[in-house]
């Protein structure tokens, strides 16, 4: 069907950045993932995750020169009227690439805990001040 051939290559692009492969669990026989062993504590920064994806999708500029075809044609040099017949064509697996998506490095580090709450230490050290001036009479 054309919704399996457009719509599962995009879930396995997106299931091969991550993930090694699915196993079955023999206790509830459910799909147990397997991710990379190097991405077992966190994704690591050239890794694209859902929000580059996400990204890709809600940037009309980003996602005309993105999304290529196993041709290697843009999906989006296609007449109007053929894009959606050509989605079963589509090359997910090159237009998904970190390259392709990544618009930022993600690093974590303990930076964004000042990030988050820089607010709350400036308003304390200006209230300390405060104090600091308030107590000494000048």
């Amino acid at each position: 069907s054309t919704s399996t051939k457009s719509y599962r290559p995009i879930y396995n692009a997106i299931f091969e950045e991550w993930y090694d492969f699915v196993g079955v669990d023999s206790g509830s026989q459910k799909d147990k993932k397997k991710i990379y062993a190097d991405y077992e504590n966190f994704l690591p920064p050239d890794v694209a995750n859902y929000d580059d994806w996400n990204e890709l999708f809600c940037d009309p500029q980003r996602l005309v020169q993105g999304l290529l075809l196993t041709d290697g044609s843009r999906l989006f040099e296609q007449l109007p009227g053929q894009r959606f017949a050509a989605l079963s064509r589509m090359d997910w697996r090159t237009s998904l690439q970190p390259s392709n998506t990544k618009t930022h490095r993600e690093v974590h580090s303990l930076w964004g805990v000042f990030g988050s709450t820089h607010r709350i230490w400036l308003v304390h050290g200006l209230l300390f001040q405060v104090g600091v001036i308030t107590v000494t009479g000048d």
